[in-house]
């Protein structure tokens, strides 16, 4: 039994999308308090084997077969590198000759072993949303040893070397990053990562939204600042 999720094929900007979580369950290397996916069921940042990734593998090549696509958007729930087949699911794609996107809380981005790999796809999605270190390991519990400033440092060094295009979604939480002082720091961060795209949201679920979400004036003023 495969293990991976398919979203419904659908079209964006003209172009056909096949969106997939390739984890079993949400294995990331952050259980950050405002997930909109839920709490880390293993908090890990080292590849493992996921059960059924053989069996999903052979239906995402018959997918492809039998549908034309695009664009493949690996949107896990959790980090897509902690499947360790997933550098092989990605050159089957580009063999295809099919484009690939990857959404990435941005922090292993850095790591040489997760890098070359990266470097595979042809648009990566980073993301910012703590701006202190306190809040980065109070709010987004990372692995142990992880650090804010080397969590920049790692997207910084992975945008330099990345031909492709690089997008950082910054979300701002109300009481954690909203403030001046906080602003001021994303202004600097964005600087430094210096991103092809940027985008800048707040949190609009009715569970999270209702906790750490901004109205639209006030997002709207940062916008402003950050862009």
């Amino acid at each position: 039994m495969g293990t991976f999720t398919f979203q419904d094929i659908y079209e964006e900007d003209g172009r056909t999308i096949l969106e997939l979580d390739i984890l079993h369950d949400n294995h990331c290397n952050f259980n950050c308090v405002f997930c909109p996916i839920g709490g880390t069921a293993i908090k890990r940042d080292q590849p493992i084997s996921i059960e059924g990734t053989e069996d999903s593998f052979n239906d995402l090549i018959n997918l492809i077969k039998e549908n034309s696509i695009d664009l493949v958007y690996f949107n896990s729930n959790g980090e897509s590198f902690i499947n360790d087949k997933f550098e092989q699911i990605v050159d089957y794609i580009k063999s295809q000759g099919i484009k690939v996107r990857l959404f990435s809380n941005g922090y292993m981005l850095g790591m040489p072993e997760y890098i070359q790999i990266a470097k595979k796809c042809d648009e990566v999605f980073g993301e910012v949303k703590c701006a202190s270190e306190n809040s980065f390991l109070k709010y987004q519990r990372p692995v142990e040893g992880y650090s804010l400033e080397k969590y920049i440092e790692n997207m910084v060094a992975f945008k330099k070397q990345f031909a492709g295009k690089f997008n950082l979604i910054v979300t701002i939480l109300r009481g954690y990053n909203d403030d001046e002082q906080s602003i001021c720091w994303l202004k600097e961060t964005l600087d430094k990562i210096n991103p092809d795209v940027l985008s800048v949201e707040t949190l609009t679920d009715d569970v999270y939204g209702k906790a750490f979400g901004i109205d639209d004036e006030k997002l709207n003023l940062i916008k402003g600042v950050l862009t």
